[in-house]
């Protein structure tokens, strides 16, 4: 029995037990406290890396598997030119400085691409909640009330619609992709096509504050004669460095990738 309590008394000599003192119910329960808040924020912040593959709206499935990584070390100067004033983006986009950025040129050139790229970067390396919304893909949402479908479809898809807009409201990047091409599948139906202008009027409300960004095949003055002015003066930037032009030298990037 001495050996046991030699051994005992080394055992709390060696770990220091002897300092430490039983807490009271009033510790405790803000030990507790402090325990829940931590994981509550774990938790949301695991839900703000989510947000972006949960809630965002494609038009194909593959259109965020690129990263930075994936970007050929052999690609034309002008297209690496790019990517690296894409990285200063979200660089600024990482530090809250959140603005909009367009990127024009022809079908193919890498604009989806390099979005994929900017979103999936910010979701890994910060906690601003991202979301991507292919533009033909919403039209199609918006549209839905006005077509012959049925009316479980129709009542999915104004569904899916306002879950949308609430996703919009709650991100703090958003990207426009293909904004542009959902004109040349305008309907006959007048008031078809001011509802959808609406929505893009509502959307360039609530992006005010978030950082966007928009990939298009259209020029500024395409978007003239395409929008009110009023949606143009919300969606659009005037400055020139924060527009990216992808010059139609460019490969097309869905065909290398076959």
């Amino acid at each position: 029995m001495e050996a046991v309590a030699d051994t005992l008394a080394n055992i709390i000599r060696r770990f220091r037990l002897g300092e430490i003192r039983a807490e009271t119910p009033e510790e405790n329960a803000k030990r507790q406290e402090e325990y829940a808040r931590k994981q509550s924020i774990e938790y949301y912040r695991n839900e703000d890396k989510r947000f972006l593959k949960k809630r965002s709206l494609f038009n194909q499935e593959n259109a965020l598997v690129n990263e930075y990584k994936d970007i050929d070390k052999n690609s034309p100067e002008t297209f690496r030119e790019l990517t690296k004033r894409s990285m200063s983006i979200v660089r600024d986009f990482a530090n809250k400085n959140l603005y909009t950025v367009i990127l024009t040129g022809k079908a193919g050139t890498g604009k989806t691409m390099l979005t994929s790229c900017m979103l999936n970067k910010l979701n890994q390396e910060t906690y601003l909640r991202c979301l991507f919304v292919s533009v033909p893909a919403m039209y199609d949402l918006v549209m839905s009330k006005f077509s012959k479908d049925s009316d479980k479809n129709i009542e999915k898809k104004q569904e899916r619609l306002y879950h949308l807009m609430n996703d919009i409201k709650e991100a703090n990047v958003i990207a426009l992709d293909d904004l542009g091409s959902e004109t040349s599948l305008k309907s006959e139906v007048v008031e078809a096509n001011q509802t959808f202008q609406d929505t893009l009027f509502k959307i360039g409300e609530i992006i005010q504050t978030k950082g966007l960004i928009i990939s298009t095949n259209n020029s500024s003055s395409d978007f003239q004669e395409m929008y009110n002015p009023k949606i143009t003066s919300r969606l659009l930037t005037k400055n020139s460095e924060h527009i990216f032009s992808f010059p139609e030298s460019l490969e097309d990037k869905r065909i290398a990738r076959r």
